[in-house]
């Protein structure tokens, strides 16, 4: 996505939804599920933070696991939160 949005929607449901519509990501779920999004966050950034002497790539992948998972729902678009830091 170029020079799109994001969008957080805050529900009931406890399954987290990743969609896209245009050029707005869309996240929707209830606290619980919106926090795997907020902890993939935070996780990446503060390892891209720490870096002060190395470059870092680090990524969280936030993905339906199968029919055993009881927090993405099936329908999500896998996402990927990534950091580039320090840059040049």
């Amino acid at each position: 996505m170029v020079n799109g949005s994001l969008t957080q929607r805050r529900t009931d449901n406890a399954l987290l939804n990743v969609s896209v519509v245009g050029r707005q990501l869309v996240i929707e779920g209830n606290l619980n599920a919106l926090g795997i999004i907020y902890d993939s966050l935070t996780g990446v950034a503060g390892e891209a933070e720490s870096a002060v002497d190395r470059a870092v790539g680090h990524h969280a992948h936030v993905e339906y696991l199968g029919e055993d998972d009881q927090w993405r729902s099936p329908d999500s678009f896998s996402l990927v939160v990534g950091a580039d830091w320090p840059t040049a």
